[in-house]
């Protein structure tokens, strides 16, 4: 112990020690290290009368509780942090002049950035993006409704969900004018958003048979001057009009929806012009839809207005009219059909995954389901050239059916003159059988004559699988049919 080894006093160094130590030369280093000169021991301080006289008179080492209350409340409520002063912290940390060494703090501080809220111009651009994340999932849903692989629970919900997000999003687009006008920053709105909601709502509104709605919609686009491009909407009014049976309002749409497209849009004037010709078809004015149909044969053709054309002149007992028409289908451009890829080896699980891949593309058919659509045209063009005596007649070339044919067989390498041949025979087959005659030398005749011609476009097609296969099938019918009468 240390008090064991010194004998010295405390009181000091001439009183004798109590008892005899034996102090090594090494511990002479240390002795009088704790002793302090009378001058600077302030142990006597307290207990002197005259120095704490002195000092509550100069003031010195007073408190003032109402500058230091003051100084403290101002230190509480400047540090903020998370909605708590600084003085909950007070337990963590003494409240002093000098920050203590070493000190964490128990919460992250937050940034500068943090603590500023945000601006009128960043809350506008999040509700701006919002409303169009909103528009983009309502078109989306209503494309899945378009789609032939949805039954029609699916498609309806579809819908339902379209409707819902569109209606959703003009509501935030009106919340968003009004927070714009009370800041002053409505010259700054966006009017390429409200457009986009507008017409997305109508959209929605029409898909859900929503008629009124979707007028009313389409109305607040067409008459606000704003918006220069909103007339051609009026094709899509003219449309409703129609589907509600408005036949004369929606003529009506569509012509103003033709004067105000600028002729450099030849696209959409041809499908306004052949808006305008399907429903003077329905209205019974064939004369004037033919007018329409002419123009659009003679800019812009295409197969379904060339069918339209030809049953229109039928209408009308023009089969000069009709042949024109037809031969103005024949000068269309065909659809580019994307055929299978050609395999070297069958066996090949690379090369068979490979075509059965490009076989199920959307683009693969769609050309398909062009090329389809282009033969069947054809089709039904000649079908409706066919002359109504020409199938009373003994022998069928003769009438129509041969002239069309013949116009068909060096298009598209023959392949919808084809089908048109094998229609015509099961139809002359069939004529012959229902007329019936009082001998079975009629309808022998008739079915050897089918028989002839489908042997005949089974041979002039090789190359084509499909085809050959139908007209071997229907000439193995035809002679059961002859062999058993």
């Amino acid at each position: 112990m240390l008090g064991s080894r010194y004998g010295m006093s405390r009181h000091g160094a001439d009183k004798p020690p109590r008892t005899a130590t034996v102090i090594d030369d090494e511990d002479e280093l240390y002795t009088g290290f704790n002793d302090v000169s009378p001058a600077l021991d302030t142990r006597s301080l307290r207990e002197d009368q005259a120095f704490q006289q002195t000092l509550r008179t100069a003031g010195i080492g007073r408190q003032v509780p109402s500058r230091m209350g003051t100084g403290m409340f101002r230190l509480g409520t400047v540090s903020v942090r998370g909605g708590q002063s600084r003085a909950g912290t007070a337990a963590a940390r003494p409240v002093t002049a000098v920050r203590a060494a070493g000190y964490t703090s128990t919460r992250d501080t937050p940034s500068r950035e943090e603590k500023k809220e945000d601006s009128v111009e960043d809350k506008i651009k999040q509700m701006e993006s919002k409303i169009m994340t909103l528009v983009e999932e309502s078109c989306v849903l209503s494309a899945k409704s378009n789609s032939e692989e949805e039954n029609d629970s699916i498609r309806e919900q579809n819908l339902s969900q379209a409707l819902a997000k569109a209606q959703e999003a003009s509501t935030l687009e009106r919340q968003l004018i009004r927070m714009q006008e009370q800041s002053n920053l409505g010259d700054s709105h966006n009017l390429d958003l409200t457009f986009a909601v507008l017409c997305n709502l109508a959209d929605q509104y029409a898909l859900n048979e929503m008629y009124t709605e979707a007028l009313n919609t389409y109305q607040l686009l067409t008459r606000n001057k704003l918006f220069p491009h909103a007339n051609r909407l009026k094709v899509n009014m003219g449309n409703i009009y129609f589907k509600m049976g408005e036949h004369p309002k929606a003529l009506k749409l569509y012509r103003m929806a033709l004067d105000q497209t600028p002729t450099a849009e030849k696209d959409l004037r041809m499908k306004v012009m052949h808006n305008i010709g399907l429903l003077l078809v329905r209205m019974g004015k064939f004369r004037d839809a033919v007018t329409n149909f002419q123009h659009i044969m003679h800019e812009q053709g295409d197969f379904q207005t060339g069918l339209h054309l030809v049953l229109c002149s039928v209408a009308l007992d023009d089969a000069e009219g009709g042949k024109a028409a037809f031969h103005a289908m024949l000068d269309v451009e065909p659809p580019v059909y994307h055929h299978d890829i050609t395999i070297d080896d069958e066996n090949d699980a690379y090369e068979c995954v490979v075509r059965d891949v490009v076989r199920g593309d959307k683009l693969s058919r769609w050309s398909r389901a062009a090329a389809a659509l282009a033969e069947r045209c054809l089709a039904l063009a000649a079908a409706a050239l066919m002359r109504p005596h020409a199938r009373t007649q003994r022998d069928d070339d003769s009438g129509g059916t041969s002239w069309c044919v013949e116009a068909l067989r060096g298009y598209s390498g023959g392949v919808a003159g084809a089908r048109l041949e094998l229609g015509s025979a099961l139809a002359a087959l069939r004529g012959a059988a229902g007329a019936g005659s009082n001998s079975s030398a009629g309808p022998m005749a008739a079915g050897v004559r089918a028989l002839q011609r489908l042997k005949a476009v089974a041979r002039a097609h090789p190359n084509d699988r499909v085809l050959r296969a139908e007209a071997n099938a229907d000439a193995a019918f035809v002679a059961y049919a002859v062999i058993v009468i």
